[in-house]
């Protein structure tokens, strides 16, 4: 994928990437655009995890973790 919507990639992000370190590594990005797509990741994971406690269905629970730690990389990246 090297051209991408971004429009597309911030309002669904896991529609988009396979994972949240593919978000890291795509070369298109600049830095900002990546950290505000995992910022949206993040903010979508945390209220799947959220329904989950209330008794809906979501992904995983670890994919918060794992926004976190890619955002944390990209983070510590110059």
């Amino acid at each position: 994928m090297s051209e991408i919507d971004l429009e597309r990639a911030l309002n669904d992000p896991a529609d988009l990437f396979e994972s949240p370190d593919a978000v890291v590594h795509h070369p298109s990005l600049t830095r900002e655009q990546k950290i505000q797509i995992l910022n949206n990741w993040q903010l979508d994971a945390s209220r799947l995890e959220g329904s989950e406690g209330e008794g809906m269905i979501g992904e995983d629970p670890p994919m918060l973790r794992r926004v976190r730690i890619a955002l944390a990389a990209l983070m510590e990246q110059p």
